[in-house]
């Protein structure tokens, strides 16, 4: 399991997905997500990680299991957009819900 993106709620209308693949967007959802939460369906740690394809080191989402890199191009540019595709945001699981921190 993965954080893929951030959804903004405004009063009870959802916003668009905000995507993970921005570093601070990633980094805002791992420190708002509860540890609870991020346990209850198997999210791996978010930390910085050595990518061989990409020459060098940046944060990402791991397997909750090995550490193993899970790797942008494959969340981003193959996994998302074919969920989004087939089942639009149905396709993707909320993990947690928090406020905003001003």
């Amino acid at each position: 399991m993965a954080l893929i993106g951030v959804r903004p709620h405004h009063g009870h209308r959802a916003g668009g997905l905000v995507s993970c693949q921005d570093e601070n967007v990633l980094s805002y959802a791992a420190a708002a997500l509860p540890a609870e939460a991020a346990a209850r369906v198997g999210v791996g740690p978010v930390k910085p990680r050595f990518s061989r394809t990409r020459k060098g080191e940046y944060l990402s989402n791991g397997c909750v299991h090995c550490d193993a890199l899970l790797g942008d191009f494959y969340l981003y540019h193959e996994t998302l957009p074919e969920v989004l595709a087939l089942e639009g945001f149905g396709g993707l699981i909320t993990i947690a819900t928090v406020n905003a921190t001003p």
